[in-house]
């Protein structure tokens, strides 16, 4: 099956519209999808007729157990902010000219504001000259950290940023712990070296949407 499961829309920190990425769902005929904005559940509910199966989705961090989810999201958002700040500062001793009115300029009204924001930014004021640069030079350290003990149900093992070792290793993992698995193609922007859309084993799709429909009763 074709799905995507990782999108971003303006309402976070992608670049088109919900309206515009549905479109993209229609034309690359996606069988299912979901838009996974950044802290914000606000593409949902979709206005527009597409024949896929859609999961409302977002991407973020934990909340507390005891927090409405609105509630959990507005302060994931705050965060973000804050984050951001600390960013801008963060480039400026190096030097660069950069302030939070510039990175405002590249998100939509009331978008959570993430690194492409940032990246976009630095492209606009002339600092860099492609967001992949921009993004080679924040991210030039780190670590990342699985949450499998903290009981999550499922796993992302298809990701531009993951290679088939590490798909494979992902995978092992999940069908280990039982776990289900997601993918996706992290899309913000139009780029040409990859299209929305990932191969996924129809039998894993089956098991996420039937997971999801027992949660809901």
């Amino acid at each position: 099956m074709l799905i995507d499961l990782h999108m971003h829309t303006r309402r976070s920190d992608g670049i088109w519209s919900v309206e515009r990425l549905l479109e993209e769902v229609r034309a690359r005929r996606l069988d299912v999808f979901s838009t996974s904005d950044h802290d914000t559940l606000d593409a949902y509910p979709l206005r527009f007729d597409v024949p896929a199966t859609c999961i409302p989705a977002f991407e973020g961090g934990i909340a507390k157990k005891e927090s409405p989810l609105p509630l959990a999201l507005t302060a994931q958002r705050i965060a973000r902010s804050a984050r951001m700040t600390a960013m801008i500062e963060s480039v400026r001793t190096y030097g660069v000219d950069v302030t939070m009115e510039h990175v405002r300029a590249q998100t939509g009204d009331g978008a959570s504001l993430g690194r492409p924001h940032l990246a976009r930014a630095l492209v606009a004021i002339g600092a860099v000259t492609t967001v992949q640069e921009a993004f080679l030079i924040r991210e030039s350290g780190g670590v990342s950290i699985e949450l499998l003990n903290l009981g999550v149900d499922g796993i992302e093992i298809v990701h531009p940023t993951v290679n088939t070792d590490v798909q494979a290793q992902r995978t092992a993992k999940a069908r280990e712990r039982h776990l289900l698995v997601t993918g996706g193609t992290d899309f913000y922007a139009p780029l040409p070296e990859h299209s929305t859309g990932v191969e996924f084993a129809r039998e894993d799709v089956e098991q996420l949407l039937h997971a999801i429909a027992l949660r809901a009763q």
